[in-house]
């Protein structure tokens, strides 16, 4: 029995599979998974609080910025100061990781003692918070596409169907060919991509006068009452003092 993982996500990038959802695929099912893409924009690059975009040595052909590229090779990174060795999924894109992959003075993570030491240090990122120990250096894209997803099984093939594909691929039985595949679609839920966007709720010549505004309502009504106030002084006074 086996089963397969499957995450979705940009092309461009790698994934930081420790942090998805993966999508199950067991033999004997067959599953649709529809796929939902949602773009959030930030207008916020002036003050620091995104960026729209950072080279990754680990991955220099990108032409995209996304922040799981920026933490898979901040916990790459670490592996490679605390474990001496190099993470087997980690891309390894850049010149200079394959330089030291080759003449030796790198190596992969497969000795029993380098993959425990690759596992602790994952254990440490998920349990401490990815965004906890790599945020300073990986500051959310200013442009983002998200891709989110979800999915439905049923039992294939279906019962009237069983014995065809079972002949048709030159099985003895429906279920040892259900023990040996499995079918999977992938289509897009909708062509409109909904875009969520940070917009400045005020720009400074808006702020002026709103200011501008309340200290001359503020004022306005103190002459009011300063002139009741005078007034009702002159009115007690000429009730006090007749005539």
């Amino acid at each position: 029995m086996f089963f397969l993982q499957v995450l979705v996500h940009d092309n461009q990038i790698q994934p930081l599979y420790q942090l998805e959802n993966p999508i199950l695929l067991t033999p004997g099912f067959g599953t649709r998974v529809a796929i939902r893409l949602n773009k959030f924009a930030k207008k916020t690059e002036s003050i620091g609080r995104c960026v729209s975009f950072r080279y990754l040595y680990l991955q220099p052909a990108a032409t995209v910025y996304f922040r799981e590229a920026c933490y898979l090779q901040c916990i790459t990174e670490q592996i490679i100061r605390t474990c001496s060795c190099f993470p087997p999924y980690a891309p390894s894109g850049s010149a200079l990781v394959r330089t030291q992959l080759l003449n030796g003075s790198m190596h992969l993570c497969w000795e029993i003692d380098d993959v425990m030491c690759q596992l602790a240090q994952e254990r440490r990122f998920l349990e401490t918070g990815v965004g906890v120990l790599c945020d300073d250096q990986c500051d959310p894209p200013c442009d983002e596409i998200k891709y989110s997803s979800h999915s439905s099984s049923a039992q294939f093939p279906p019962a009237h169907l069983g014995e065809v594909f079972a002949r048709s691929y030159g099985f003895a039985s429906v279920e040892s060919f259900r023990r040996n595949y499995l079918m999977v679609e992938f289509y897009v839920e909708s062509l409109l991509m909904p875009t969520i966007e940070e917009v400045q709720d005020m720009e400074i010549g808006d702020l002026i006068s709103s200011l501008g505004g309340i200290v001359g309502f503020y004022l306005g009504m103190h002459t009011e009452q300063i002139i009741d106030c005078l007034a009702y002084m002159i009115d007690f006074f000429l009730q006090a003092c007749p005539l």
